[in-house]
């Protein structure tokens, strides 16, 4: 085994924005060739099947005072719209997580968004707070 090239600086429980009350944001990688973020997701009380879940297939992320968005690569084990992932109960929980382009490894202020409307049935995150100080390098080996 041999140490991977591509480096990995991991964020837990960054500070965020969010009416979502349901989907916690749990991590943020950030590597050399992307940026991941990880969720926890609890079904709500009031469906008696638990509803369902998916991710807007335009969903991005915005780095605070730069112009450009960077689109979703990559949604594991959450269906991309259309497709729905429907629970079999109100006590169902999910995670899972969401791929960008890499980022600078740098701290900045993040907003994630799946609609520019903003409401607590959409995954809406602002002012996710980067810092560098509190990241963590990973390391990955490969075979």
């Amino acid at each position: 085994m041999k140490k991977s090239t591509d480096k990995k600086y991991l964020l837990n429980n960054p500070s965020y924005n969010s009416e979502k009350e349901n989907a916690k944001l749990l991590r943020v990688t950030i590597s050399n060739s992307f940026t991941k973020f990880d969720f926890g997701y609890s079904t709500m009380w009031y469906y008696i099947s638990g509803g369902w879940v998916r991710i807007a297939k335009d969903t991005f992320i915005k780095i605070k005072g730069k112009d450009e968005n960077l689109n979703l690569i990559k949604a594991d084990n959450i269906p991309v719209a259309p497709t729905q992932h429907h629970f079999k109960s109100n006590k169902d929980w999910l995670y899972f997580s969401l791929y960008f382009p890499a980022i600078p490894f740098e701290d900045c202020t993040i907003d994630l968004v799946e609609m520019e409307t903003s409401s607590k049935d959409v995954f809406n995150y602002y002012n996710i707070d980067i810092k560098v100080k509190n990241a963590v390098e990973t390391i990955n080996f490969i075979e």
